[in-house]
């Protein structure tokens, strides 16, 4: 964190220029669409997660319904 603090201390030590105003702005939003794609990830992540546990009940159905061939521990 100590590099975002000594990041926006040097906005104010940087010469009041059209250039150096739009390089702020350009480094801000930036900074705001890595954070706004972070979030939109996480919650593409969650739905699909939701849509995973409202399948488990159909997934499961099937598992109780197939017959099982009956469990060889030993091989022989």
């Amino acid at each position: 964190m100590a590099n975002s603090v000594d990041s926006d201390l040097d906005e104010f030590r940087i010469p009041n220029t059209p250039r150096n105003a739009a390089d702020i702005f350009r480094r801000h939003i930036n900074a705001a669409m890595a954070e706004t794609t972070a979030i939109a990830d996480d919650v593409t992540a969650l739905r699909h997660g939701e849509e995973l546990v409202s399948r488990l009940p159909t997934l499961a159905y099937y598992a109780r319904t197939t017959p099982t061939e009956p469990f060889d521990e030993g091989g022989e």
